[in-house]
């Protein structure tokens, strides 16, 4: 069973997470787009961590083949989902993000990313819609 690192972005960091409170609804699953050896886990939650450089961007979780990272707490919203301050994506879903870098196994990044929808849903009562 795969483990979860914290290591929040601090709250000062306005533009990946402006502190809005949020009861979760549902999950919101991306992958990095990011080919660059290197990109995984660990790299993309520094990257938040440390300012997004600039960007309105922002998600809950960043899963590889060996790391799941919370770098937002579940009871806020982040700029994930690209549907605007109010939109039904940012400010009511946990965005996880799936590493895809070559030095990385795809396939276990994607079991580690059903282990922990599986935990966010049990945890959040997040139903499976059809």
């Amino acid at each position: 069973m795969p483990s979860i690192k914290q290591d929040l972005v601090p709250s000062s960091v306005k533009n990946v997470r402006p502190g809005y409170p949020m009861t979760p609804k549902w999950i919101t699953i991306h992958e990095t787009d990011n080919f660059n050896p290197g990109a995984g886990a660990k790299n993309h939650a520094t990257w938040l961590k440390n300012g997004a450089s600039g960007l309105s961007r922002g998600w809950h979780f960043t899963v590889d083949d060996t790391y799941i990272i919370q770098s937002i707490p579940t009871n806020e919203s982040t700029w994930h989902a690209g549907d605007g301050l109010n939109g039904t994506g940012n400010r009511h879903s946990i965005g996880i993000e799936i590493c895809v870098n070559p030095d990385s196994d795809y396939e276990a990044a994607k079991v580690n990313a059903a282990w922990l929808v599986r935990k966010l849903m049990k945890d959040h009562n997040i139903l499976l819609k059809g």
